[in-house]
């Protein structure tokens, strides 16, 4: 019984890492790419940190590029992940706004 217990307080444990780093990840890739003049919540930026952090991780898994394991390792994918997501948005064209009158 003990060890189920310790099992469920790791998991919970890192279950809160992981949510903290991704959206420490998504803030940091948003002050590295300043070109996009946005604010941001935090919401958004978990997104950008959890969506870049699985789609860099997919990418290191398929092509089996050797990485940092560890809490440091997916910091970095997340913030990676996170940086590239941003830049492919600000390939997307942006509407001119128009002033109603």
């Amino acid at each position: 019984m003990l060890y189920n217990k310790t099992l469920i307080n790791i998991f919970i444990m890192n279950f809160i890492i992981a949510i903290i780093s991704a959206i420490l990840a998504g803030w940091i890739a948003s002050l590295l790419f300043r070109s996009i003049k946005l604010e941001l919540g935090p919401v958004v930026y978990f997104f950008l940190g959890l969506i870049g952090g699985i789609f860099t991780g997919l990418i290191v898994k398929i092509f089996k590029i050797p990485f940092i394991n560890g809490y440091l390792g997916d910091f970095i994918l997340d913030v990676t992940g996170a940086i590239i997501l941003l830049f492919i948005f600000s390939l997307i064209p942006k509407k001119e706004q128009t002033e109603e009158e």
